[in-house]
C-alpha cells in the first residue's frame, strides 16, 4: 500500500520506477517489535526484471506529525527532533552496490503531515540530497542524489502482516 514521488535530480522518480516498480513499506524497527520502537520507512525501487535496485529508507521516533531535521552523522541516532535517511542501491537484487550519506544542507527535512493511527496509515513530503559514500562500481545512479518536492503515503505493517514475505 502507498508509494512514493519525488523529483530525482530534476527528473520525475515515477519516469525512472513507475509505480509498478516501487514498494513502499513500513514497520517497528527491531523486528516489529512495539508501536513504542522506532518507525522504520523503506521504498524499494526495482527493474523491469523485478530485481530490488535501490531502496531508500528512513528512521523516524514515532509517527508525530511535524517536521524535522534529517540526520547528517549516520551514526547518530535517531531522536524527537531528527529523522534518518540512507540510500543504497542493489547489484542483481540482493548484493549491496553503493551507499550513499546524507549531504549537509538547509533544504533537507522530513515532514509527517499525518497519521491515522487505526488504520496505521502514514503520510508525508521530504527534500533529501545524498552522495556516494561507497563505491561498488554500480553505475546506474550518479554520485549526488537530490530528492526534492518528495511525497510518500505508506502503512506501519505488524509482523503478521509481514509474514507472506519472510
Amino acid at each position: 500500500m502507498g508509494g512514493v514521488e519525488a523529483k530525482l535530480n530534476g527528473e520525475m522518480l515515477s519516469r525512472l520506477f513507475p509505480p509498478e516498480q516501487q514498494e513502499a513499506r513500513a514497520s517497528y524497527a527491531g523486528y516489529f517489535k512495539e508501536p513504542t520502537d522506532p518507525i522504520s520507512i523503506n521504498f524499494g525501487f526495482y527493474d523491469a526484471d523485478n530485481l530490488l535496485k535501490a531502496g531508500l529508507s528512513w528512521a523516524i521516533l514515532s509517527p508525530d506529525t511535524g517536521t524535522f531535521a534529517i540526520q547528517e552523522d549516520e551514526k547518530a541516532a535517531v531522536s524527537d527532533l531528527a529523522v534518518k535517511a540512507e540510500f543504497y542501491t542493489l547489484i542483481g537484487g540482493d548484493v549491496l552496490g553503493n551507499s550513499y550519506k546524507v549531504l549537509p544542507s538547509i533544504d533537507n527535512y522530513f515532514t509527517l503531515e499525518s497519521y491515522e493511527a487505526s488504520s496505521r496509515v502514514m503520510k508525508g513530503n521530504f527534500n533529501v540530497t545524498f552522495v556516494l559514500a561507497s563505491n561498488k562500481n554500480d553505475r546506474d545512479f550518479p554520485d549526488t542524489l537530490r530528492f526534492t518536492d518528495g511525497r510518500f503515503e505508506t502503512k506501519i505493517f505488524t509482523k503478521e502482516e509481514f509474514a507472506p514475505y519472510q
